[in-house]
């Protein structure tokens, strides 16, 4: 006869009501939610170009303390996703990610032309994920130790797109992010590879200042 002590049971109910929730989530929510850091630095008189953040924690507001020195240098908008979260299939939370996206370029002044994608972990797969799927919407992914797990496949993955890795050698992840740089180094995009120490987590917002700087230097050169 199986026994449940007091602490097993929770756990239990705990999971239980999380599967539930996520359930929830998708089958009742209906429009997006996103946040918007909007830095003085911008053009005011022109449309700026932008990241969509994704979080695995679906908490748009861990883009921040990442991405709000850079914002803040190069005059770059952040729209950081509230939806986008581990656990909930991407068939789910694309239309809402879609949405979020038609909403800025609507609501703000963000170039339609010079969106990039950003996440964490999960966040960079899933940044991954949508740049396959709407390649004309996006121009390049700056992903934060993540990897592919091995689903793209070179024949068909979008050419000529922009990436940053920024990896962490002690990150369990490193290896896998090495093989997704050379996936797309073999599809033909531009792609530059940054590592920080610490492990499996945020980098800091200086590595993030590094990768607007080579999209802004490469930007340069293609003009040339």
């Amino acid at each position: 006869m199986l026994k449940f002590t007091r602490k097993s049971l929770i756990r239990s109910i705990a999971v239980i009501f999380l599967f539930y929730s996520l359930s929830l989530w998708h089958s009742t929510k209906k429009s997006p939610s996103f946040i918007v850091y909007i830095p003085e630095s911008i053009n005011k008189n022109a449309k700026n170009p932008w990241i969509l953040g994704l979080s695995p924690a679906g908490n748009g507001r861990d883009l921040i303390p990442a991405w709000k020195s850079a914002c803040d240098k190069f005059g770059w908008i952040l729209v950081a996703s509230n939806d986008f979260r581990n656990g909930i299939a991407m068939s789910k939370l694309e239309p809402f990610l879609l949405k979020t996206i038609k909403i800025a370029v609507k609501s703000y002044p963000v170039d339609p032309n010079n969106l990039y994608l950003s996440g964490f972990s999960g966040g960079g797969m899933g940044s991954h994920m949508m740049i396959d799927a709407y390649p004309n919407l996006i121009k390049g992914i700056i992903v934060n130790t993540c990897s592919m797990q091995g689903w793209a496949n070179v024949n068909t993955y979008p050419r000529n797109k922009i990436a940053v890795f920024i990896a962490s050698p002690t990150d369990f992840r490193y290896e896998k992010m090495k093989k997704d740089k050379k996936l797309l180094d073999d599809c033909g995009w531009k792609t530059k590879w940054i590592e920080f120490t610490g492990g499996h987590r945020w980098a800091p917002p200086e590595k993030y200042i590094q990768a607007v700087e080579w999209i802004k230097e490469i930007g340069k050169l293609d003009e040339i």
